[in-house]
Formats: structure tokens, C-alpha cells, sequence
């Protein structure tokens, strides 16, 4: 498999990966309006808090599961083989969901206490469990759908999703004037038809013989999937931390202003990196198998280069037009959620580096590394979110995020690099990143316009950035580029 090949797979299943992600962001956005004039900012802070625990459910509940999936089922030598791994996946996740889900009827009081700001939101912690465990359980059936590169019913599945649960959250919302209970009982109407509906995935993969793969054992799926839980772990921690903070010394508003400023910076999740990982897992794996070790190590950082490039144009965009989108967006109460773009996505670009370096570790197998990176960055996070929140408040809580993610990025390009050592083009990636931000530096002295004029200005300061990396190219590569993007189109 080719550079170019590869990279036209990754596009062309990215792209309905990444639409479905966008229409729910985008959804998620539209609805913004609807959360600040329908519930309170303390309402609102409440739900983001909520919306964390979903979080954590949907990180830790599988146990890894969606990993080992992805790593194992090219190993399978039949249907047989193949089933097996989905059976012994499926008992592992609904045995943890269970349990979790147990533990969370249990502390669904003290939680709302403690970070919602009393006990009357407690059953609807309880209720959102629910959705959640669905959701987990839904994870397996859309991993298989990925694998075949079906991304036309995956994506047809979690559109299903989203549109049924958009309709009931303004139905309650707006119509029943229910609050977060709305918002929260139409997110699981919405999580458990999809179970529902994806549940011939599963019985199309369960199979009925039973094979003998040596690997394929409960205790080999635990193995190499309980890394991955630990990372989702740290992971939740580097999310969520900051948040906790700010809600836990009493100030849900800011919580909430602070969780808008990060919904913006997470578009560089949902249209790079969240598609981009759904493809490039199963594929990266292929192409170790394929090629040999020089070529495909090569193949990793050319891409590398590419990707760092779109991220840094993302993010320059979403800076430079954060303004505009928190104007159209809330109420101007929320105006100030601008303060933390520029740190949070930084750490979302951070972090899509980290998600490129991991696929080294997870190729040679030594994922434990993934999880220490995790940890140290968690711990990193929750010791400066301590030191600095209570000075600083929500931009304290930006400074630690961005500090933590580079900790992470930082150990783990060290480790990868030992164990799987891949030549990134830092001679390029690294000017890249300055050009960026000192663009990013000039809206600063762009005055006071009105919205069509800041957006033209802005457009061609944003405009400058690709003009200049393109030019930097030498001419070869410009031609390649050329070509490459007719034959996309």
C-alpha cells in the first residue's frame, strides 16, 4: 500500500467518519441557544458537569475493549475465530457495565452533592447510567462496522442517534419545559435505540462455531485491553479535572462558560482527530503488517507532516473566529469563554500528536506505556489545576490543561521513538507551528469591524498560513500535492 493510497483510503472513510462527528457537534452548537435561554447558567454548568460523567462512562465502562477489537480481529483465521473474539469482547463489556452501573446507583447522591451543588439531581444521575451502559455496549457492533469500512451505516447509525435525540431534547426542553432532566431523558431514549437498531450487527458476527485462536482468551483480552482503560482514565482526568475543580469550589457558572470555550477547542476532536483515529487504527495496523518496517515508518511521518498541517489550520480558525462563533452561539454573559480558546486548542493539537505517536506502541504491542503517559499527565493535571484554579479560576484551568498535554505528548514520543522510531519532519512541523501562531497573534490588532468585515479580514489572515506552507514545499512536492488533491476530487 502506497503514500497515496493511504491516504485516500484515510480521506475518503474520514469523511463520513468525520461528518457524522460534525453534524453532532454542529447540533451540539445549535443548541446552545436553546440550554442558555431555557436553563440557567447554573442549569447549564450542571449539565456540563452531567455530560462529564457520560464521559466517563463511555471511557472506562468497556474496559478497553474497543482496542482489543481492533488489534485481534485481523489475527482471526475464519468466522469462527472472528466470533469467538466478539463473544469474549461482549462478556467483558457487559460484565463491567453492569458493575459500574451498580456502583454508580450507589453514589449517584454524594456526586450530586458534591459537584452539582445538591441531592436534586440524583435520580437523574441514576437515568443517565442507563444511556450510558447503551452506549458502551452500542461501541462494539460500530467497532465491527468500522473494520469492514462500512462507514456509510456507521454513519447512518449515530445519525439515527443524534437526530431522535435532538428532536426529544427540544420536545422536553422546550415543550415540556423539563431542564437537564430533559436534556438527559432524551439522550437515553436516543442511546438505547441505537442498541436496538445495531443489534443484527451483533448477531451477524456472534456466529455459532467456536474457535480455538491460542490468543483469543478472556485473560488475553484483559491484558491488552486494560491499558487502554487506564489511559481512558488519564484521560478522563486531563478532560475533566479542571472542570471538577471549578464546579467543586462552588462556582458552576464559570464551569459552565469555561466547558463553551472547550466545546469550541473539541471541534478539533470531532473534524480531524475523532475521524481521522477511526480509520487510521484499523489501517496503521494493516500497513505494519504489509510493508516492511523502513517503508512504513516513512509512510508514518510523511502523514505525520500532513496532519500536523490541517491541525495547525484548524486551529488557527477556530481562534481566529472564536468571537464571532460565541456571539452567534450564547448570550454575552458567555463572551468570556474566548479567554481559553487559544490554550485548549493548543491542547487539542497536543493531543492529536500524541494520538499519531501512540500507533508505534500499540503496533509492537507495549501499551502499558499508553497508560503511564496517561497517568503522569492526570497527575500533572490535578496538581496544577490545584495550584493554579483557585488563583486564577477558568484560565488557570487552561494553563494546566495545556502544561498536562504536553507532559504527555512529551514521555511518549521519548518512549515510542525507543521501541518503534519513526523520522518526523520536526525541521518542517516545528516552523509550521510558529508561522501559526503568530498569525494567530495578529487578531489581536484586527479593530473593531462588523461581522462580515471581521470575517473578511480574519479569512485572510487564516488564508496566509496554507498560502505559506504550500510555498515552503519544494517544487516537487508542490506538483505531487497538486495532483494528488485533483485526483481526490
Amino acid at each position: 500500500m502506497n503514500l497515496s493510497q493511504l491516504l485516500t483510503r484515510v480521506v475518503k472513510h474520514s469523511a463520513v467518519y468525520g461528518m457524522a462527528d460534525f453534524i453532532g457537534k454542529a447540533v451540539g452548537f445549535l443548541l446552545i441557544p436553546l440550554y442558555t435561554r431555557k436553563l440557567s447558567p447554573e442549569a447549564f454548568g450542571q449539565l456540563q458537569i452531567l455530560l462529564l460523567f457520560q464521559t466517563f462512562g463511555v471511557m472506562t465502562f468497556g474496559i478497553g475493549q474497543i482496542g482489543t477489537v481492533l488489534r485481534y480481529h485481523p489475527k482471526a483465521r475464519d468466522d469462527a475465530e472472528r466470533s469467538q473474539l466478539i463473544r469474549g469482547s461482549t462478556v467483558i463489556v457487559a460484565t463491567s457495565s453492569a458493575t459500574f452501573l451498580a456502583l454508580g446507583l450507589l453514589v449517584a447522591e454524594p456526586l450530586s452533592v458534591r459537584f452539582l451543588g445538591g441531592p436534586d439531581l440524583t435520580n437523574v444521575i441514576r437515568l443517565f447510567l442507563v444511556g450510558i451502559v447503551a452506549r458502551v455496549i452500542s461501541d462494539l457492533p460500530l467497532t465491527l462496522l468500522r473494520i469492514e469500512e462500512r462507514s456509510a451505516r456507521y454513519g447512518a447509525g449515530t445519525l439515527l442517534r443524534l437526530l431522535l435525540s435532538l428532536f426529544l431534547v427540544v420536545y422536553f426542553v422546550v415543550v415540556r419545559e423539563m431542564g437537564v432532566l430533559g436534556v438527559i431523558l432524551g439522550d437515553v431514549i436516543a442511546s438505547l435505540t441505537l442498541f436496538v437498531t445495531l443489534l443484527p450487527v451483533f448477531r451477524r458476527h456472534w456466529g455459532t462455531g467456536s474457535g480455538q485462536h491460542p490468543e483469543f482468551g478472556v485473560r488475553s483480552f484483559l491484558s491488552f485491553g486494560w491499558p487502554y482503560m487506564v489511559v481512558n482514565l488519564g484521560a478522563f482526568g486531563l478532560i475533566a479535572i479542571d472542570r471538577l475543580f471549578l464546579a467543586g469550589r462552588g462556582d458552576i457558572v464559570e464551569a459552565g462558560i469555561y466547558s463553551l470555550g472547550g466545546k469550541l477547542a473539541s471541534l478539533v476532536n470531532i473534524l480531524v482527530l475523532s475521524p481521522f483515529t477511526l480509520v487510521w487504527g484499523p489501517l496503521s495496523f494493516r500497513l505494519a503488517e504489509e510493508d516492511d518496517p523502513v517503508e512504513a515508518q516513512r509512510i508514518f511521518s510523511r502523514l505525520f507532516t500532513y496532519f500536523a498541517f490541517v491541525l495547525y489550520v484548524l486551529g488557527l480558525a477556530l481562534y481566529l473566529f472564536s468571537p464571532e462563533a460565541f456571539a452567534l452561539a450564547a448570550p454575552p454573559e458567555y463572551a468570556s469563554a474566548d479567554r481559553v480558546v487559544p490554550l485548549l486548542v493548543g491542547s487539542m493539537i497536543v493531543f492529536g500528536f500524541y494520538k499519531h505517536f501512540q500507533v508505534g506502541l500499540a503496533i509492537t504491542g507495549k501499551t502499558k506505556s499508553i497508560a503511564t503517559s496517561f497517568v503522569l499527565a492526570a497527575l500533572c493535571n490535578l496538581a496544577a489545576n490545584a495550584v493554579l484554579v483557585p488563583r486564577y479560576g477558568m484560565m488557570g484551568a487552561a494553563i494546566a490543561t495545556f502544561f498536562s498535554y504536553l507532559v504527555m505528548c512529551g514521555f511518549l514520543l521519548g518512549t515510542v521513538q525507543r521501541v518503534y522510531p519513526v523520522p518526523y519532519e520536526w525541521r518542517r512541523v516545528v516552523p509550521w507551528a510558529i508561522v501559526a501562531v503568530l498569525l494567530g497573534w495578529a487578531r489581536r490588532f484586527v479593530p473593531e469591524l462588523g461581522l462580515a468585515s471581521a470575517i473578511a479580514v480574519k479569512g485572510i489572515i487564516l488564508l496566509a498560513l496554507p498560502v505559506a506552507i504550500f510555498l515552503s514545499l519544494p517544487p516537487t512536492e508542490r506538483q505531487a500535492a497538486r495532483k494528488w488533491v485533483s485526483q481526490l476530487w
